[in-house]
């Protein structure tokens, strides 16, 4: 084997390990393939080397099969994909290892050798994007890759140069350029990625990437907070809260509340009814529980708010999945993924709702199977209604904080009591209580309260879809109660399902009037529950067509026009016949001929408006007619056994009424003796609330809770307000609580609201990337119980473990070692969840310790080579006196010099000893010209063996001839060679050039 074929083999196996290395660093997201792989790499390259001298056209025919058939792969692969940029990078990847793999085979091919190896390149640089953090396999695969560069440039720069161009280049000036290349490309590549980094591009793909938006942490972190907070409810209702009860009724209720929360994708109204039923429970008077109630809130508040943010990111990764089903539909699937990520973030109840019609019109639109679009809508309006469940919690509680701001107890109580009717609202009449109430308030209250309304109203019908499903779930439920059989029971769910999901009142209509004749014919008891049900929906409905009115007025239309059409709308619903209504509508439609014809409305918004005008005629006719309808009287002929028991049930009612008419007046009558608060004394953080239970004393020593019926005072509504019982804390201070019924007051309860207790620490990092050797700041927020946050940072104490790893100085995080770790803070016996550390090598990092190496070498070089400099010069100056005292000792040193340059470019210069022959042969060997080597050799023949007397003219005609002879050798070199000898002669003490 000669040299070059020994260089090839060389050059193979580096390219062998280039692509293992990188195999090894993907080695977790190949699933096993990496072995088939490395083993394919090995197969291809062995096939390629052994066949390298023998016609490949089989080779090349594989190859561009292979290639085709990886091309077509990648293709379907990203169609039946999400469309998220990292998933496609992925593909990627993996067709371009597989393409190592087959082109491997023809490995042979100069150019193609090449091609693979360049390859590797994007590849390794790839690899951050999946990795979160670096093991030691990692850094040895990438100091293997590193190493595997640096061997192969040094292989092609010696071929390149030694081989090809027949140069005499020695194997050290072979290393020294694949070491500055390498490493001049490691810089820039560094440089390259520091000023853009791939997390940047990351986000800047032209593919779609997963939104984070409406969700602070990324959804794997997510999902994992939401258990590790399941798993701590689990254990705060199971060990700590049921054992405090005192019956098994409590005690299975507050089971039957943790089985409703914790559920899987329950029902919103049944998540919202859990929580509410599970804080009561946490604020009923009793040992054990008074300290940890607040705490125990937070905690639920918090799991129900990732609950909601987990599960409206799972219902968007699901519709997804439904357009994978038609994987050729790419417009249709980004439009959509686009449509749920802005439904995600929406911020406001009508941007969800405009996202959320975007969404359903481009699945409507899309080229799915009827049944995928029905799926895909189903999941749409799940997570519409998630998505509002969330905005709902959050409107909510930021209205309850603006309230206490509110200085006027009279308007503050009446908001405050709407907001609680509305957290309670259960049904219909009480929908229509809250609306009237809001519909006086927005007559009779001053201008600062009237700003409440609109959020308020908007809650409303987020309360009343959340009723809407709670309905429809307990219909269902009543029907298998029924033992239906399954094709009955199935078509009366699937009716219910109908009815919730009507868009159109035509629609709707229908399907109610399906749902009743079903309930007849089936004998399903729940005609009232039906017609609730289909009162609920027409009023939601009409929420909706009235939002698009307005949305469709406010574009061009002046406010002045607006109002008087907007309160005639509003109007409308009290009108309580049918020609009544049609009459009303007529009338609106000639306002809206006048919006078109004044050029207020567009032809495109007179056409919605009209059409969101005649279906609003339709709803309120239908509502109407719901009012007015009237329970089925067709009921099933009753058993003879059925009536007796009526009738016996009927004659001991009567008998029971008699018996309490003749009973003596005295005994009738009870009269309340005194109202006793529980608990009489309580201490409460800032910020909590409590309730406190009124407790009736009669004369017959019977007791009755008065808490609903009782009227509540506080003494000092600056330090606690309370309403029904319930003591809001908002500054510190001493407070006496009464409760008057019947014109007999309690005895007054003391409440102490002391300071606020912190009741979290947390650390605002999901997780920390620590440089070795490197610092960061860190941060600990203290969450107290009046919903305010402070930086305790200063006051709390940090563990780190393990800490060979990290340490912490003060609040100063340290990176020891490379590895992992975890932090925590704690404070009053307060811990707060452990954040993970990793300590990586940094390109920053790296660059400092190639920098701080290197650097110190390459300054005591430098000023060694001043020091020989320096040398040098004197001996020049040494030279310049001989010039002038002794010529001829000048020339000798002269010649000497020349020598000494001459052996820096040819080694073996030292084996003549004639010194005109010498010339001679020097003089042809490097061609020089006008022999002015040969004169210099002549002239120290003659100042070395001759007697004659020589001058300083002559020592300076030598000199002037060496500075000629060394200008020649130096002409036909290049830069980098000549200032490598330069370098030598400084290091010699030897001047390339002679100052006369």
């Amino acid at each position: 084997m000669d040299q070059k074929d020994k260089l090839a083999l060389s050059e193979h196996i580096c390219a062998f390990f280039l692509v293992f290395f990188v195999i090894a660093l993907f080695g977790n997201i190949l699933f096993g393939y990496n072995l088939f792989l490395i083993a394919a790499l090995a197969s291809g390259f062995t096939f390629s080397w052994l066949n390298r001298k023998l016609p490949s056209l089989w080779a090349k025919i594989f190859v561009t099969l292979g290639t085709v058939g990886i091309f077509g792969w990648m293709v379907y692969s990203v169609i039946n994909s999400s469309l998220y940029y990292k998933e496609v990078i992925l593909f990627c990847i993996k067709a371009a290892l597989l393409l190592e793999a087959v082109v491997s085979f023809d490995s042979s091919n100069a150019s193609l050798l090449s091609q693979m190896e360049a390859l590797t390149i994007p590849l390794c640089m790839g690899f951050p994007i999946f990795t979160e953090e670096y093991t030691p396999s990692a850094f040895i695969s990438i100091g293997g890759y590193f190493l595997s560069w640096l061997i192969l440039l040094r292989i092609k720069f010696y071929t390149r140069f030694a081989l090809q161009r027949r140069t005499r280049l020695v194997k050290s000036q072979a290393n020294i350029f694949a070491a500055s290349i390498f490493v001049l490309a490691t810089l820039g590549a560094w440089t390259l990625y520091s000023i853009i980094p791939l997390e940047t591009l990351q986000m800047r793909g032209i593919f779609t990437e997963k939104s984070k938006a409406g969700i602070d942490i990324a959804p794997d972190l997510l999902e994992k907070d939401y258990y590790g907070l399941q798993e701590q409810i689990n254990k705060m209702i199971v060990d700590r809260h049921i054992p405090s009860l005192s019956t098994s009724e409590e005690r299975h209720e507050a089971l039957k509340f943790l089985e409703s929360l914790i559920r899987e994708l329950p029902d919103t109204f049944e998540v919202d009814q859990a929580e509410q039923g599970l804080v009561s429970q946490f604020k009923l008077p009793g040992p054990g529980l008074e300290k940890a109630s607040g705490e125990n809130t937070v905690l639920l508040n918090k799991y129900v708010e990732i609950k909601t943010e987990l599960n409206v990111n799972r219902l968007k990764e699901n519709i997804i999945d439904v357009f994978k089903n038609n994987p050729w539909d790419i417009k249709g699937r980004l439009s959509a993924l686009d449509q749920a990520n802005k439904m995600q973030s929406a911020r406001t109840f009508e941007e969800a709702r405009k996202n959320n019609e975007r969404l359903k019109s481009t699945i409507a639109k899309s080229s799915l199977e009827e049944n995928l679009r029905t799926q895909a809508l189903a999941l749409a309006r799940l997570m519409h209604f998630w998505k509002d469940f969330g905005l709902y919690r959050h409107k909510k509680d930021e209205l309850k904080k603006e309230l206490l701001e509110q200085k006027e107890r009279k308007w503050r109580d009446e908001l405050a009591s709407l907001l609680a009717q509305i957290e309670k609202m259960h049904d219909l009449a009480e929908f229509d209580q809250v609306r009237m109430k809001i519909r006086d308030l927005r007559e009779n209250a001053p201008a600062d309260i009237k700003v409440f309304l609109d959020p308020i109203e908007e809650i409303l019908y987020v309360r009343l879809g959340m009723v809407l499903s709670g309905d429809a779930k307990e219909l269902k439920m009543q029907a298998q109660e029924q033992n239906l059989s399954g094709d009955r029971l199935l078509g009366f769910e699937e009716n219910i399902e109908a009815l919730v999901t009507s868009e159109a009142p035509q629609e709707l209509e229908r399907t109610y009037k399906t749902l009743q004749q079903r309930s007849l014919s089936d004998k399903i008891k729940g005609f009232k529950e039906n017609k609730e049900l289909a009162g609920v929906k027409t009023e939601l409905l009409l929420n909706e067509e009235k939002a698009r009115v307005k949305e469709a007025l406010q574009a061009n239309t002046p406010p002045d026009l607006q109002d008087p059409f907007l309160k005639e709308l509003e109007r409308i619903q009290d009108d309580e016949q049918e020609p009544q209504i049609i009459s009303s509508f007529r009338y609106l439609d000639g306002y809206v001929e006048e919006f078109f014809k004044s050029g207020f409305v567009s032809g495109t918004d007179q056409k919605k408006l009209l059409t969101a005008m005649q279906n609003l005629e339709q709803l309120y006719i239908f509502r109407l007619k719901l009012r007015n309808e009237f329970e089925p009287q067709e009921t099933p002929p009753a058993r003879e056994e059925e009536k007796q028991v009526a009738a016996q049930e009927e004659q001991q009612q009567k008998q029971q009424t008699e018996k309490q008419e003749t009973e003596p007046q005295s005994k009738q009558e009870k009269k309340l003796l005194q109202i006793k608060i529980l608990p009489e004394y309580l201490e409460l953080a800032l910020g909590l609330e409590r309730q406190f239970v009124a407790m009736g004393m009669y004369s017959d020593n019977s007791q009755e809770e008065l808490t609903a019926k009782a009227d509540w005072t506080c003494s000092d509504e600056k330090v606690a307000r309370v309403l029904s019982g319930n003591a809001s804390t908002l500054n510190i201070g001493t407070v006496k609580i009464t409760a008057k019924f019947e014109n007999i007051e309690s005895k007054p309860a003391t409440l102490v609201v002391k300071e606020a207790e912190l009741t979290a620490i947390v650390i605002p990092f999901n997780d920390i990337r620590l440089p070795l050797w490197g610092k960061f700041a860190l941060k600990a927020d203290g969450y107290y119980t009046d919903h305010s946050r402070k930086d305790i940072t200063d006051l709390v104490s940090w563990s780190a473990v393990p800490k060979p790893v990290i340490k912490v100085e003060k609040t100063t995080l340290c990176g020891l070692r490379l590895g992992k770790a975890k932090i925590s803070a704690e404070y009053k016996n307060i811990q707060s969840p452990e954040v993970d550390v990793r300590v990586v090598l940094t390109l920053w990092v790296l660059f400092n310790i190639i920098f701080f190496i290197i650097l110190p070498l390459v300054l005591l070089a430098a000023l060694l080579l001043f020091i020989f400099f320096v040398l040098t010069r004197q001996r020049e100056k040494k030279l310049s006196g001989l010039l002038r005292s002794n010529p001829k000792e000048a020339i000798l040193f002269i010649y000497a010099n020349a020598l000494e340059v001459l052996s820096l470019f040819e080694p073996k210069t030292k084996g003549f000893s004639a010194p005109l022959s010498f010339a001679r042969g020097v003089e042809k060997r490097f061609g020089i010209k006008d022999g002015v080597f040969l004169k210099l050799s002549a002239k120290y023949a003659e100042a070395k063996y001759s007697r004659h007397a020589l001058n300083t003219a002559d020592a300076q005609e030598a000199a002037r001839q060496h500075n000629s002879f060394s200008n020649q050798l130096c002409g036909a070199r290049g830069v980098i060679k000549l200032s490598l000898k330069m370098t030598l002669a400084i290091l010699k003490r030897r001047p390339f050039f002679i100052h006369i």
